[in-house]
């Protein structure tokens, strides 16, 4: 998590920058793990792996330009109730994610195990020759 979190946990909404100019996007996951609103702009190459089931699930929206960007603003600060609900999709998302490498790496170690045993001793000792 980078410097942007402190700000992030004080504010209502979040704009992600590097959205609207041609940049590709920066971390949309520190402002939803905090469950804020996620806005970005049109150019998110860089994060729309992260970014594609965001928005799906409702806890961040694309604007076109500045002027959307301010629109879209005015609309979620005189909404609680739609910031809040954008907001708690957006964590969710995070939430959902959390320990997915750990439960990976456990799955891949069961695996190699079976295999290991699968393969027996004499497995070992053909690979040291």
């Amino acid at each position: 998590m980078g410097e942007l979190l402190r700000y992030y946990a004080c504010a209502d909404v979040a704009f992600v920058g590097g959205t609207l100019a041609p940049i590709g996007g920066h971390n949309v996951i520190e402002p939803a793990a905090l469950g804020k609103p996620v806005l970005v702009g049109p150019h998110t190459d860089a994060v729309d792996e992260l970014l594609r089931p965001m928005l799906d699930a409702g806890g961040a929206a694309r604007v076109r330009d500045a002027e959307d960007l301010a629109r879209r603003l005015v609309e979620l600060f005189g909404d609680q109730q739609a910031r809040l609900d954008m907001g708690g999709a957006a964590r969710a998302l995070v939430e959902t994610g959390r320990g997915t490498v750990r439960r990976t790496v456990d799955i891949a170690s069961r695996l190699l195990a079976r295999a290991g045993d699968a393969a027996g001793p004499a497995a070992l000792n053909s690979e040291s020759d």
